[in-house]
């Protein structure tokens, strides 16, 4: 059996049809393929960036460490912690909340109504 080789200096040809057609299609494929390398160079960008950062910030961490342990509790100023009345903020909040709970039932209310009537 004889075999057949293409050389470089030879060129061979070949009958397509519908080339026009065919043409769009690579193009396409060619253009999705570029879009899609853009996007992985600008994730690859953005890991290297979160991984900068990310190793800042444990630099960062570390150094508060330090700190923190070089801080000793004398250095602190002296300071009271003043007794809050948090019973009657509470007593406040709930009436105030009270007051708001019908305020919304009517803003429902009102918002069904006009979904109501959109739909008609």
């Amino acid at each position: 059996m004889k075999s057949s080789k293409i050389t470089l200096d030879s060129s061979l040809h070949a009958q397509v049809e519908r080339p026009v057609e065919q043409r769009k299609v690579i193009l396409e494929s060619a253009l999705g393929a570029t879009t899609l390398l853009q996007h992985y160079e600008a994730f690859k960008g953005i890991l290297q960036q979160k991984k900068e950062q990310r190793a800042l910030f444990k630099q960062i961490i570390k150094d508060i460490h330090v700190l923190f342990s070089e801080l000793q509790v004398n250095d602190l100023p002296e300071t009271r912690v003043a007794s809050l009345k948090v019973k009657e903020h509470t007593q406040k909040e709930q009436a105030s909340q009270q007051h708001v709970v019908p305020r919304d039932k009517l803003a429902m209310d009102l918002m069904s109504i006009q979904e109501k009537l959109n739909s008609l």
